[in-house]
């Protein structure tokens, strides 16, 4: 079995590097680190032109359609820079609405994901230190055709800078769901603070 990267992902690796060491130089990351969001909007915008953002979003809906091997070779580069982006919290997301969403959810939020126009992460966590199913309590009400959450999400990465929340939650108390939260709704108010890797910013959502 062959377990080395293919010539593809030798070019990602290589042209990843390249583009990391040209546009977000050390100096570059440092000025990043101590912004308010850890988030800079031109380096963003860079990335999404290179299409690491779709990496492993379907083509039907603007990504690469690749896999998750080629978004490791990726996030190895970025780590090896430091790079301080929602690169990994914005592929999760929408990897979770590839998986799990309607054909709906998904014309409306793989194709911004994918430009960068819009920004996804996970809320997960809440304040019981379970992890795993048995950690969520979050319970969300039917209410016009959607459902109304009420509680708390801990330690969300790229809160502030996200536009797009995946969130699980106990759908009338019972069954756990994913759902869809965009930061413009009614009580989506991140708290932010600094942790110890200050290439990154979590929040209590």
């Amino acid at each position: 079995m062959n377990f080395g990267l293919t010539e593809e992902q030798e070019v990602l690796r290589s042209v990843s590097r390249r583009f990391l060491d040209e546009r977000a130089p050390m100096a570059t990351v440092r000025e990043i680190m101590e912004s308010p969001e850890a988030f800079d909007e031109t380096l963003w915008n860079g990335i999404a032109e290179l299409g690491w953002l779709g990496l492993i979003i379907d083509e039907e809906h603007g990504g690469a359609g690749l896999g998750w091997v080629d978004l490791v070779v990726l996030l190895e580069e970025t780590g090896r820079g430091l790079l301080p982006s929602p690169l990994i919290s914005t592929s999760l997301a929408a990897a979770a609405i590839s998986e799990f969403g309607t054909d709906a959810q998904k014309q409306r939020y793989l194709p911004s994901l994918a430009d960068g126009s819009a920004i996804g992460t996970l809320a997960v966590l809440e304040e019981s230190d379970v992890i795993g199913p048995d950690g969520i309590a979050l319970s969300g009400s039917p209410e016009d055709g959607g459902f109304r959450l009420n509680g708390t999400k801990r330690f969300v990465h790229d809160a502030v800078a996200a536009t797009v929340f995946i969130v699980p939650f106990l759908a009338g108390g019972k069954e756990i769901t994913l759902g869809i939260v965009e930061a413009s709704a009614e009580g989506v108010a991140p708290k932010s603070y600094t942790i110890m890797d200050e290439t990154k910013r979590m929040a209590d959502v």
